[in-house]
């Protein structure tokens, strides 16, 4: 992570607390841009991608994996279905939001569907959590970078077993033990894994499953 990209998230997290999240009841973004994306992105670029962030195309192509003419683009929406923004990602770069996005997080419609009991992954960031769908893994959402972690999202894990699958750097493992016991009381168990413990190499778990 850039110097500059670290203070403007220290910045944020002093902040946020002082203005607090307007309600969301409709598209922030004009629905059309995720199929203009779509058709922006080809067969090459997508690819390419692919074989980057060792994906599956039809994984991608199913999140509706986009370009804007400078990064490709994956849309987040909130729970209640609304599109709240995009996540960039420079080809070889930083993921980052599109300017006037909200905070989300990815595949929340997983948690929508699942029952009482069921087991939910939380992965730090929306690519690792796309390869951890591709392994099978059901109820797996991603937020979006270690520092964020909203409250109102904690009602959402309420009766689940939670698994936290944070990076394996001290940002990771730092923020991850923070969730974990914001989580604590509102999920019926909540299991931190330390992903350094286990990876042959690399941070993350896309590393994990890429070097096996």
């Amino acid at each position: 992570m850039s110097k500059e990209s670290y203070l403007e998230i220290q910045e944020y997290q002093a902040n946020k607390t002082k203005f607090p999240r307007p309600k969301i009841e409709k598209d922030i973004f004009d629905r059309r841009l995720i199929d203009q994306y779509v058709v922006n992105l080809s067969d090459a670029r997508l690819l390419s991608f692919s074989k980057e962030r060792g994906i599956p195309l039809e994984i991608l192509r199913c999140h509706q994996i986009g370009w804007d003419g400078y990064a490709y683009t994956l849309p987040i929406f909130h729970e209640n279905g609304f599109l709240i923004g995009f996540r960039r990602k420079i080809s070889g770069g930083d993921t980052f939001s599109k300017k006037g996005s909200v905070a989300g997080l990815f595949n929340v419609q997983w948690l929508k569907s699942a029952e009482h009991g069921s087991i939910v992954y939380i992965c730090e960031g929306e690519w690792d959590s796309l390869a951890l769908e591709a392994q099978g893994y059901k109820f797996v959402v991603g937020v979006p970078g270690a520092f964020t972690f909203m409250k109102e999202w904690l009602p959402l894990f309420r009766n689940k077993h939670v698994i936290l699958l944070y990076d394996a750097d001290e940002t990771g493992k730092e923020r991850s033990k923070k969730v974990a016991l914001m989580l604590r009381d509102i999920s019926l168990t909540v299991k931190n894994i330390d992903l350094s413990k286990i990876l042959v190499k690399g941070k993350d778990v896309r590393d994990y499953f890429n070097t096996k």
